[in-house]
């Protein structure tokens, strides 16, 4: 009954139907759905595979639900935009921590997770056969694309170059149907953080072209080092091709209240609100209200303080640890929660090495190509002992079948 099925659905569908062999489209999915079967038979399994360090909220935040919860559940439904309130926190965020001017009442919409306000976002911008640039790795943003009947161009990036985003490889992309470029800034899963430099060639390039930017800035509070973090949005010049997507899942670890938001000019929230009404209708209030307490100026300052400390701390160590492992090989991440390691010289597939380290050294980790990078996998960083656990455990497992490979 095939025919019955829209064919982009279905050709992406058939591509999901080899995912537990290939890893592709998202392999991460089913190295946990492994590992959770091996922690239901008591196995010690320390999970490193999804892009989250903690799934437990801080106390502050979880305090501010329950609040939430027992004040507004019993209330009328969220605006379609999502709550003044919560639009009012991410326009004041938006002020102190980027510099940029956003306006609560038309700028801003809430959505169900940074994913959600993606696809809205391809929903709304692309027409059959429009065209979207983007540098590989680089999350699964392809899979939007096609859902609206757009067509992913990649550009490949790699260790060798630093994950440079040079503006003349965007440049030797763009053709008449180019319509939109993706960033990911911090990016997952390479951790880059983009330079001003590299960010301005984007803006001079959208602007020459006259194209969209979509820049996903999910991981803007863990940079690295000192570096500072600038979204597309502070560039004046392209301030209404932005669309400018963020999660409450990365930096305060809201995942299970699949909570995010786009920021963009008012013309694109006017029109992502449509397919927003007719599908979800919006985020629960109760869950928009208490999560206003996570951009509250100063708690998110010293959150993201300790936060990106303990990160940062981690990060020295396991990518010390990888480096000493022949056959591996990663750059130092200059932001994010991840840690991409080079699996090249060992001469198997991604999928196969994450399920070998699995299966030998209990650590969950996900294979690079869920994320266009065959030949890595990708480690998260969490914020306790546990992460110096198993990146000691994912490094004597290499090192084992290293050696097999050699022989």
């Amino acid at each position: 009954m095939h025919h019955y099925f829209a064919s982009r659905v279905h050709e992406l569908w058939k591509r999901t139907q080899t995912v537990k062999e290939t890893g592709e489209p998202f392999g991460t999915e089913v190295i946990m759905e492994m590992a959770a079967a091996l922690l239901a038979k008591g196995e010690k399994i320390l999970l490193h595979a999804e892009s989250v360090s903690s799934t437990k909220p801080p106390k502050h935040l979880m305090d501010e639900q329950q609040k939430a919860l027992k004040s507004r559940a019993g209330g009328a439904v969220a605006p379609f935009l999502g709550e003044s309130k919560l639009r009012e926190a991410i326009a004041k965020r938006a002020k102190w921590f980027t510099g940029v001017e956003v306006d609560p009442e038309s700028e801003v919409l809430v959505t169900a997770g940074s994913m959600q306000a993606i696809y809205f976002a391809m929903q709304t911008l692309l027409n059959p056969g429009d065209e979207v640039i983007m540098a590989t790795p680089n999350f699964f943003f392809d899979i939007p694309v096609e859902l609206a009947s757009g067509k992913s161009v990649f550009i490949p990036l790699s260790y060798e170059d630093g994950f440079k985003h040079g503006v003349e490889k965007f440049e030797e992309k763009v053709t008449s149907k180019t319509k939109m470029v993706i960033i990911c800034s911090p990016n997952n899963p390479t951790g880059r953080v983009l330079t001003d430099d590299e960010l301005k060639g984007i803006a001079s390039l959208a602007k020459d072209h006259d194209l969209l930017i979509m820049h996903d800035e999910v991981y803007d509070g863990f940079t690295f080092d000192g570096r500072k973090h600038i979204s597309l949005l502070t560039f004046k010049e392209v301030r209404d091709r932005v669309i400018s997507i963020h999660s409450f899942s990365k930096l305060y670890f809201m995942l299970n209240f699949r909570l995010g938001y786009a920021i963009a000019n008012r013309e694109i929230i006017k029109r992502m609100v449509l397919p927003l009404t007719y599908s979800s209708m919006g985020v629960p209030n109760f869950i928009q209200y208490g999560a206003a307490a996570a951009l509250e100026e100063e708690w998110e300052k010293r959150h993201l303080k300790q936060t990106v400390s303990k990160l940062q701390k981690n990060r020295d160590y396991v990518v010390k640890r990888f480096n000493e492992v022949p056959g591996l090989f990663c750059v130092k991440p200059e932001g994010t929660n991840l840690v991409l390691t080079s699996i090249e010289k060992l001469g198997i597939s991604s999928m196969e090495f994450a399920k070998h380290i699995l299966k030998e050294g209990k650590v969950a980790v996900a294979p690079g190509n869920s994320y266009h990078a065959e030949g890595y996998f990708r480690f998260t960083l969490g914020l306790t002992e546990s992460t110096i656990e198993a990146a000691d455990r994912v490094a004597d497992a290499a090192a084992k079948l290293a050696k097999q490979v050699k022989k």
